[in-house]
């Protein structure tokens, strides 16, 4: 009975964990995306 518990306790630990990753995977992408438009934005502004 224990065992399985921890199993499961693992199991929503690691899920936890991947979701946080992939949460901050999705912001930094978004991050980058954006700081790369901002540029872009900048210098066709500075270009023009």
């Amino acid at each position: 009975m224990s065992r399985t518990h921890t199993v499961s306790a693992h199991s929503d630990k690691f899920l936890r964990r991947r979701t946080i990753a992939a949460l901050a995977f999705t912001a930094g992408l978004y991050a980058a995306n954006y700081a790369a438009l901002e540029a872009a934005f900048i210098l066709g502004w500075h270009a023009a």
